[in-house]
């Protein structure tokens, strides 16, 4: 375990500029909300809705690329072998998940607590994303940020391993895959049975755990390229 200890604190050296940029990205879209829904909130019909929380997992997507392209070559550099580099990797990105989504916990409970910061806004649990109970409302922040997490290190060793033929198939993938899915679904008209499959989800189990399941694919994924990956 002495390993993927020492990749982690390698991590922890460069990490506090990332989460900084994290927690100010996030700071910033409240404040704007706060300003924003404060201003209007007396000609709104019904209580405020944003999605400016998806910054944040925007930031941590780029943050988590970064842990490939940058952080990959230097372990390396430092004698650390590839499989010990993604397990300490992987500790890094589950300890941060679930402190992230600590975080966005409490700051829900503060929310709902002030009747959204007394305006009635939904800014960190909007729509179905508010859940009862501690417990669910950190799954349903902490699944996706292990989604893109491991989503940001997948396509940062695509990208060392491949270089940018890699990326742009891989983008190419990313279109390419959702828009034949839509398709099938709209030929074998399927969407009212899709549809139909997604109401009956519970919110903690549609936004947490399919999420981290689908993390739990691209982290395999990753793995495995950077197993092959040079510096």
């Amino acid at each position: 375990m002495s390993g993927p200890l020492r990749v982690l604190r390698l991590h922890l050296l460069a990490w506090p500029g990332a989460l900084a940029w994290e927690l100010g990205i996030l700071a910033l879209a409240f404040a704007a909300n706060l300003v924003i829904f404060g201003t209007i909130r007396d000609q709104m019909d019904s209580d405020p809705v944003t999605g400016g929380l998806t910054s944040v997992y925007a930031v941590v997507l780029v943050a988590s690329v970064q842990l490939s392209t940058q952080m990959f070559p230097f372990a390396l550099g430092l004698s650390v072998t590839r499989r010990v580099f993604f397990a300490g990797t992987a500790l890094l990105i589950v300890a941060h998940a679930v402190a992230l989504g600590a975080l966005l916990t409490g700051l829900r409970a503060v929310e709902r607590a002030t009747d959204g910061w007394g305006m009635s806004l939904n800014f960190f649990a909007p729509g179905f994303l508010a859940v009862e109970g501690p417990l669910g409302q950190l799954l349903i922040y902490t699944g996706p940020l292990l989604l893109v997490s491991f989503l940001g290190l997948f396509g940062g060793a695509v990208g060392k391993r491949w270089g940018q033929s890699g990326l742009l198939t891989l983008w190419a993938v990313v279109v390419i895959v959702p828009a034949v899915v839509v398709t099938l679904l709209t030929a074998w008209r399927a969407w009212d049975e899709v549809g139909g499959w997604l109401a009956a989800q519970s919110p903690v189990g549609l936004v947490g755990g399919v999420p981290a399941v689908l993390a739990l694919g691209f982290g395999a994924a990753a793995f495995v390229v950077l197993r092959r990956a040079t510096p």
